[in-house]
């Protein structure tokens, strides 16, 4: 299978303010991939919602997403044309200016997905759980 081709993306968001410290996050998005092996040529819709929670000095992000990709051949192997539906929660939790240092922060994140395929070999569940350190300047 060819997967040489080009990737387009556009992404709608908006962010609510609910409070000074409390934040509602949608966005929508769409993603044509437009490879020479049409069977991995797709096009895939995205819904997302998430809330966002800042504290003095770190802020809590929940998130649940939903995702649709339909493929525009018949698979070569697999002989379906193949349709995924897709879940997932994500959590973030980020500290400001760790350990005193003014631009160091510390980011944890966990989250689970499950993909629904028309075809057995690309369903599957995963888990995300991450941790990490940034530096702003």
């Amino acid at each position: 299978m060819n997967r040489n081709g080009d990737i387009y993306y556009t992404e709608l968001s908006h962010l609510d303010p609910i409070s000074s410290t409390f934040f509602l996050r949608s966005s929508a998005s769409f993603l044509r991939q437009d490879t020479e092996g049409a069977a991995m040529t797709s096009d895939t819709y995205t819904a997302q919602l998430a809330i966002l929670k800042l504290f003095k000095r770190s802020s809590v992000t929940f998130s649940a997403k939903y995702k649709f990709s339909d493929f525009d051949e018949i698979h070569p192997i697999f002989l379906v044309s193949r349709q995924d539906n897709s879940i997932g929660l994500l959590s973030t939790y980020v500290y400001k200016n760790a350990f005193g240092v003014k631009g160091i922060g510390l980011a944890l994140a966990a989250g689970y997905s499950h993909n629904e395929s028309s075809i057995d070999f690309y369903t599957y569940d995963s888990l995300l759980v991450s941790a990490g350190v940034s530096y702003s300047f």
